[in-house]
């Protein structure tokens, strides 16, 4: 695939986020100011309690149908879809029966109240949560980054004005936020099957798939268990933080956390648009691996320029969040290697997706698990929230390179681990010294030598992408 379009593809699939972000700095203030505290927490369990329901009703099958979309013909995928929802309806019935029965201690738990009704909204939303997910996964791995990117900017707008509209009908109170959320949902739901309904009210039925039922759940099943044991791995440090720390620093953990989230950005723009195109690739050219040693180049060393620069602003960046918050500057250095570790490692990854490998992802994720809780039950009694963030950004690092190494055994691509390696470590000194030091010109001049390394040793891939930005700017004036 010419960089060119790889290029245009990446803009396209990154407009959206990049606009939803905007839409999100813009109505977080406003849906915050509309609700208390109380009634925006318990809302947001609304949320986290129908995501766990999604989690472990997919039971990987979305996984599993973006690595054999490719696999199948064009013509057979939405029989794939059919084949991969089933199997997560099945799922989320029993789901649904088990949490029924015990109703009325989740509903005391989880919202204050017993109350059937709201346990039946939270079945709803999962039910629309996990058509959305797929719709979307189809409109991903079609590869219309223009069309996703309308997609996510929809949702925000939809989710502003639900939550505006309910308000004004109904008043202010945490059903109200329910209602509004769910609202957003339903609508991007019905959207993007509309949107994909070529592949929903298909009338293939009868096709036989290369892929089997036992190729399906083999795949899927390992990553049920490494997606709870992920979450529980990101829930960790909080825990954590509520039963060794201070509440203050709790909550100056959670503001250096959302400064990070913004990070995320670039996480899963990249994400959302790597899985299809790998994929396509390994499909067509499996013996190329040129074209993964590039990538790799190129997102590892935007991640750490990214790295660098945040560590490096930490004061100034801190600085929106108020001054009662200040102290955050000395949680954010660690934090940022959760996603510019995460971020490079998707490109690294690809030997166990492509293998269909992915008992490995319940491994690794096991391990860090359990690297971090012992990192976590060490340094919070001690450094609290500064602790907190060392062992998160270190777990990451370990994550990173377990993810490349067991890949590697299946699809040996240079990956030049060594450069990577070296400029690991000094990232990781450089936000261990600015864990415990503000703002000085100190740190501004070790933060241009950082710069002034990484851009030595990655010369040749700047040198790549400027080629390739010429190329785009090129073909763009011929076509005017």
């Amino acid at each position: 695939m010419a960089g060119n379009k790889l290029f245009s593809k990446f803009l396209s699939f990154s407009f959206g986020s990049w606009v939803a972000l905007g839409i999100g700095v813009i109505s977080t203030p406003i849906i915050t100011r509309l609700f208390s505290p109380k009634d925006f927490g318990l809302g947001s369990m609304y949320v986290l309690f129908f995501n766990i329901i999604v989690l472990v009703s997919l039971l990987g099958t979305d996984q599993a149908f973006v690595r054999f979309f490719y696999v199948e013909e064009e013509n057979h995928r939405a029989v794939l879809l059919k084949k991969c929802i089933r199997m997560t309806i099945v799922a989320f019935i029993l789901s649904s029966i088990v949490i029924l029965f015990f109703s009325k201690p989740l509903s005391l738990f989880m919202f204050n109240q017993d109350s059937t009704f709201l346990i039946l909204l939270v079945l709803l939303g999962a039910l629309f949560q996990i058509i959305y997910r797929f719709s979307t996964l189809v409109i991903r791995m079609e590869q219309k980054g223009l069309i996703y990117s309308i997609v996510q900017i929809a949702a925000k707008i939809l989710e502003l004005l639900g939550v505006l509209l309910f308000v004004f009908l109904l008043g202010s109170s945490f059903h109200t936020y329910i209602y509004s959320y769910l609202f957003w949902l339903v609508i991007a739901a019905l959207l993007t099957v509309f949107l994909t309904r070529h592949y929903w009210f298909s009338n293939r039925q009868k096709t036989t798939l290369k892929t089997t039922d036992k190729e399906i759940i083999y795949f899927s099943i390992p990553l049920v268990f490494t997606s709870l044991i992920y979450w529980l791995m990101q829930s960790i440090d909080r825990f954590a933080l509520k039963a060794w720390a201070s509440a203050e620093e709790l909550g100056l953990y959670v503001a250096a956390f959302k400064v990070i989230a913004l990070l995320n950005i670039f996480q899963t723009t990249f994400s959302t648009f790597w899985s299809p195109v790998s994929y396509d690739h390994y499909e067509k050219n499996p013996n190329d691996k040129v074209f993964y040693t590039k990538m790799y180049e190129i997102v590892s060393f935007g991640m750490f320029l990214i790295a660098i620069l945040t560590i490096m602003f930490k004061d100034l960046i801190v600085l929106l969040l108020g001054a009662e918050y200040r102290t955050a500057t000395f949680i954010m250095p660690f934090l940022v290697f959760m996603p510019v570790m995460y971020t490079i490692s998707e490109t690294t990854v690809i030997g166990i997706n492509f293998y269909k490998k992915t008992r490995w992802h319940l491994f690794i994720t096991i391990i860090v698990f359990f690297v971090n809780l012992g990192m976590t039950f060490v340094l919070v009694p001690k450094m609290g929230a500064t602790g907190a963030a060392i062992a998160t950004g270190l777990s990451f690092i370990i994550f990173m390179f377990l993810r490349t190494l067991i890949s590697k055994k299946y699809f040996n691509v240079d990956y030049k681990l060594y450069k990577f390696f070296f400029i690991t470590i000094l990232v990781a000194l450089y936000a261990l010294y600015n864990s415990f030091y503000s703002w000085s010109w100190l740190n501004v001049l070790l933060g241009a030598l950082m710069i002034g390394s990484l851009s030595i040793f990655y010369r040749k891939t700047i040198k790549l992408v400027i080629k390739e930005k010429d190329k785009l700017f090129k073909k763009g004036e011929e076509r005017g």
